[in-house]
């Protein structure tokens, strides 16, 4: 299969003449623009609340190991916990806020 040869002259103008419609609706590409940035937005956003929601999880942890070798009683663990655990459903939240 041989590839049939392009008059340069015909895409240059077919190329120009695209471009100056595009510049001509604003609007319209400045919605693209934003349409494009958007997903890596909320991409970056995502990736810092699941980093906030992994912290979390690493201080529950931390915390119930206190609790179980007998670092702190009954009395400081449970309002702690109860702290952590608010902040996590916050967190999963907003994730959730963001992927809609």
């Amino acid at each position: 299969m041989r590839n049939r040869r392009l008059r340069t002259d015909l895409v240059d103008k077919a190329v120009w003449n695209e471009v100056c419609r595009l510049t001509r609706a604003s609007r319209r590409f400045e919605q693209e623009y934003h349409r494009r940035l958007l997903p890596k937005k909320c991409t970056e956003a995502l990736y810092g609340l699941e980093e906030q929601i992994g912290r979390l999880r690493q201080g529950l942890s931390r915390l119930i190991a206190s609790y179980i070798e007998g670092f702190i009683d009954k009395t400081e663990f449970k309002p702690r916990i109860m702290q952590i655990r608010d902040g996590s459903s916050g967190w999963k939240n907003s994730g959730n806020k963001i992927k809609d």
